[in-house]
C-alpha cells in the first residue's frame, strides 16, 4: 500500500512540473541560506573555543566594557603589574588591530610582546620560512592570507604610507582566525595603530592552574577596570560576537519558517485544485488516512528535494565567500558538518509533517458527494 501510495504522489508532483520545480527551488534556496548562516555561527563558536581552550592558557584579561579584543585597551604599567604576581608562571601580551589593505581587503594584526611561547601554546606551525625578529620590520602571516592576497615570503606587505614589512614566514593553525591574521611585534602593532602605551589582551598561565578562581576574583577586585576570566569563557565576553551569533541563529530560525511557508502555500493550492479527485478516491474506498497520508508523502518529497538540493548549493556557495577576499578573512568553513547534515534531514521531516496536515485534513473534511460535484 505505501508504495501505492509513493508512486502515486510522485505522478501527482510531476502533474505541474513547473510548480513543483520552483517550489523545491525555493526551498533549496532557504535551506542553503540556513545551512551557510547556521554553520559560519558554529564554526565562528568553534575556532574562538578553540583558539584559547583552557589547557593553553588558563585566564585572560580585557577591559571591562570591551565588546571586542579591538576595543579593549589596558595601560602598559597595569599590565606590568598585573604580570608581576608570583602567582603568574608564564604571561603574554597582546595587541590586537585592523588595517585596511584596499577597498576589498582588511587584515587582522596581532602584535605579541614574545611570540615564540604563545605561538606554540596557539598551535602556529610554521607552513614555510622562519619566525620573524623583533623590531626589524619583519612580520609573518597566516596561511589564508597568503592564499587571499597571493603573498609569499620575502615579498613586502605594505601598512602604512611608510611602513612596509618583510614577511619572513607562513604559518597554519588549521584555524581561519588564526590563519587570517597577521603576526609582528609588539612595538610595531602598537605603532602602526598609534597605542604605544596600550595592550589589548592579557594571557596568562598559573602556576597552580586549579587556583584560577582565586587568582581571577583578586584581578577583578584590585583592578575594577579590568575583566579576567577563565579561557573558556571568552565567547561570553565577546559582546558583538555573542550578539553575531544570535543574529545567526534569529536567521535561520525565520528562513525555517519561510520554507515552511513556501510548502504550506503550495499544498493548500494543490489540495484546492484537487478536491474532485479527493472526493473520487473517497467514493472508490481510500480512507481519509490513506489520503492524509498521500499528501504527507508529497510534502516530504518536496521538503527533503529542497533540502538536499540547499545543502549541496552550500559548497559552491563556501567556496564563492573563501574566495573573495574581504568576506575571505571571516570565519566561513571549509564545509558544512555532518550534524549540520543531520539538523538538516530533522528539519526538512517536522517542515513537510507540519506544512502537510493543515491541507490534506482540509481537503478530506469534505463529504465525497460534495467534493464530486466541486468545479
Amino acid at each position: 500500500m505505501l508504495k501505492i501510495l509513493f508512486a502515486y504522489a510522485l505522478r501527482n508532483l510531476l502533474r505541474v512540473k513547473l510548480r513543483t520545480f520552483f517550489t523545491i527551488f525555493v526551498i533549496s534556496l532557504v535551506f542553503a541560506l540556513f545551512i551557510l548562516l547556521t554553520s559560519i555561527g558554529q564554526e565562528l563558536s568553534s575556532q574562538i573555543s578553540s583558539t584559547l581552550d583552557a589547557k593553553k592558557i588558563d585566564i585572560i584579561v580585557q577591559s571591562k566594557f570591551a565588546n571586542t579584543p579591538l576595543s579593549s585597551s589596558i595601560p602598559k604599567e597595569m599590565a606590568a603589574s598585573i604580570v608581576s604576581s608570583p602567582d603568574i608562571h608564564q604571561a603574554t601580551s597582546l595587541f590586537i588591530g585592523k588595517k585596511r589593505l584596499s577597498k576589498e581587503a582588511s587584515l587582522f594584526l596581532l602584535g605579541f610582546s614574545d611570540f615564540a611561547p604563545i605561538a606554540k601554546r596557539l598551535g602556529l606551525g610554521l607552513v614555510k620560512g622562519r619566525a620573524f625578529h623583533q623590531g626589524s620590520r619583519e612580520i609573518a602571516i597566516g596561511q589564508k592570507v597568503a592564499r587571499i592576497l597571493n603573498l609569499d615570503i620575502g615579498d613586502s606587505l605594505k601598512l602604512d604610507e611608510d611602513e612596509t614589512y618583510k614577511i619572513t614566514g607562513i604559518y597554519s593553525t588549521g584555524l581561519d582566525f588564526l590563519d587570517a591574521c597577521a603576526y609582528l611585534s609588539m612595538e610595531d602593532a602598537q605603532r602602526l595603530k598609534d597605542r604605544p602605551d596600550r595592550v589589548s589582551m592579557l594571557f596568562l598561565s598559573l602556576n597552580e592552574p586549579l587556583h584560577s578562581r582565586e587568582t581571577i576574583a583578586a584581578i577583578n577586585d584590585t583592578y575594577p577596570k579590568l575583566v579576567a576570566f577563565s579561557s573558556g569563557e571568552l565567547l561570553q565576553h565577546l559582546g558583538s560576537t555573542k550578539t553575531l551569533v544570535h543574529f545567526i541563529e534569529l536567521i535561520s530560525i525565520i528562513t525555517f519558517i519561510i520554507a515552511s511557508a513556501v510548502l504550506l502555500n503550495t499544498l493548500v493550492m494543490t489540495v484546492n485544485e484537487r478536491t474532485r479527485e479527493i472526493g473520487i478516491l473517497s467514493a472508490i474506498g481510500w480512507s481519509r488516512s490513506m489520503i492524509v497520508l498521500m499528501f504527507t508523502i508529497e510534502a516530504l518529497l518536496l521538503s527533503f528535494s529542497g533540502g538536499l538540493l540547499g545543502y549541496l548549493l552550500t559548497f559552491p556557495a563556501i567556496d564563492l565567500l573563501d574566495r573573495y577576499p574581504h568576506m575571505g578573512l571571516n570565519f566561513i568553513p571549509a564545509s558544512p558538518s555532518a550534524e549540520m547534515f543531520a539538523i538538516l534531514l530533522i528539519a526538512c521531516l517536522l517542515i513537510g509533517l507540519l506544512s502537510a496536515i493543515f491541507p490534506a485534513l482540509y481537503g478530506t473534511r469534505m463529504l465525497p458527494a460534495k467534493a464530486l460535484h466541486h468545479e
